[in-house]
């Protein structure tokens, strides 16, 4: 295990063969624990054989980014909110706290796994910081790699590869 920061929040990432097929890695989802219920945290897994690539690493990297964000927003709306849910529901303070970190925490995972359109950003976002780094070999991913790889079936984006790549290339 290594630990990488984002801003002050430590990241830890473990090099593992457990990572889902046709993945390098993945952030935040960890992959099923013996009793086969996948565990979720801001972590980040990576096949053995990525390590010094940095570009993937970076794409994961954004992905608890994106956890953290989705964490702090929600967090903040549930706080926003905490006043009326006690009165609506009779909960008490802790309760209803505790119930909205709760639903916090699983922010990202949630709309990364039901929605198309938070996954489609969220991995253009990673791709796009994943393009401006080498990978173990000092080579920075291209473009058109970039795309084919969003197009594919991993993500389920229903994206053709030349859409794909007019999404990378704007900014």
């Amino acid at each position: 295990m290594k630990m990488r920061n984002l801003g002050l929040l430590p990241v830890p990432v473990f090099y593992t063969e457990r990572v889902p097929s046709l993945a390098a890695g993945g952030a935040g989802q960890g992959a099923p624990s013996k009793g086969g219920v996948p565990w979720f945290a801001p972590v980040i897994l990576l096949r053995p054989e990525c390590h010094g690539n940095e570009g993937i690493l970076q794409h994961e990297l954004e992905h608890v980014r994106q956890w953290w964000t989705s964490f702090f927003l929600t967090g903040g709306l549930v706080i926003l909110n905490l006043c009326a849910v006690r009165v609506a529901f009779g909960e008490t303070f802790w309760q209803a706290a505790f119930l909205g970190l709760w639903f916090s925490w699983l922010a990202h995972p949630l709309l990364y796994r039901a929605s198309r359109r938070y996954r489609r950003w969220s991995e253009i976002r990673a791709y796009r910081v994943q393009l401006r780094y080498p990978d173990t070999r000092g080579v920075k991913m291209s473009l058109s790699a970039a795309a084919e790889l969003l197009a594919g079936p991993r993500y389920r984006l229903g994206l053709q590869f030349k859409e794909a790549r007019s999404l990378l290339a704007e900014e």
